[in-house]
C-alpha cells in the first residue's frame, strides 16, 4: 500500500513577519492535498520513502508565495513533489492581525511518503503517569509539534484538547521534556531545520 498524507502545523515565520498573527493562515482544502497517485514513479519503483517537513508562506490572498523544506526526506524527489503540489492545490484562508486585519503568515505541515506496512509515521503516543486525573479530563490530548535542529521539541500546540486545560498545558509540557527525534536536516538553503509531529499523551493514574 502506498500512502501519502501530510499534518498541518500553522505557525508564524517571526524572521519574515514583526509579529505572529492573532489566527494564523487556514487551510480550506476539504481533501488530503497530496495522496496516493502522486507518488513519483521513480521513488516507487525504487521503495523510497521519508518525511518531508516544510513551511509554506502564504500572502494575504491566501496563495502560497514559497515553500521551503524544513526536514528533508533525503530524496530529492520527495522533497521536490511535496513543495510542488502543495503550492498548485493548497489554498488556504489568509492569517488575520489581532484587528482582523489580513496578512501574511506561514504555514507548516509534515507529509508522509511511504511504501508498504513499515513506512515511516509522524505520530508518536505519550503516556503520562499522575497523581489524579482533573475531574474535566475526558480523553487523550492531541498536539501538533515542531521539533529543532537538536531534534528536540521547541513548540506544540493543542489540536484537541481532553477537556481539561491543567491537563493540555501538562501534557505539552511533559512533552518539551521527554520527547526528541533524530535532528533534522533542512532540504532548503538558509532554512532552520524543523521537524512537524503529531503527539497523543493519554494521562493515567499511578498504580
Amino acid at each position: 500500500m502506498i500512502v501519502a498524507m501530510a499534518l498541518s502545523l500553522a505557525q508564524a515565520n517571526q524572521a519574515r513577519q514583526v509579529t505572529e498573527p492573532a489566527v494564523p493562515p487556514q487551510l480550506l482544502n476539504k481533501t488530503p492535498v497530496i495522496g496516493p497517485d502522486d507518488y513519483p514513479n521513480r521513488a516507487f519503483i525504487d521503495g523510497d520513502e521519508g518525511i518531508v517537513s516544510t513551511v509554506l508562506h502564504i500572502r494575504e490572498d491566501g496563495r502560497a508565495a514559497a515553500c521551503e523544506v524544513t526536514e528533508t526526506s533525503g530524496v530529492a524527489a520527495l522533497d521536490k513533489a511535496t513543495c510542488s503540489i502543495l503550492l498548485m492545490r493548497a489554498r488556504f484562508v489568509p492569517a488575520r492581525t489581532a484587528a482582523g486585519a489580513v496578512t501574511r503568515g506561514d504555514w507548516r505541515t509534515a507529509t508522509v511518503w511511504g511504501v508498504g506496512a513499515e513506512m515511516p509515521s509522524v505520530s508518536k503516543a505519550l503516556p503520562l503517569q499522575v497523581k489524579r486525573l482533573p475531574a474535566d479530563y475526558g480523553s487523550p490530548v492531541q498536539m501538533r509539534a515542531i521539533f529543532d535542529a537538536t531534534g528536540h521539541l521547541s513548540s506544540c500546540e493543542v489540536t484537541a484538547s481532553s477537556g481539561s486545560a491543567a491537563a493540555d498545558r501538562a501534557a505539552c509540557a511533559y512533552a518539551k521534556g521527554q520527547l526528541t527525534i533524530a535532528p533534522p536536516r533542512s532540504g532548503s538553503p538558509g532554512v532552520a531545520p524543523a521537524a512537524v509531529r503529531h503527539i497523543t499523551a493519554t494521562l493515567s493514574t499511578d498504580p
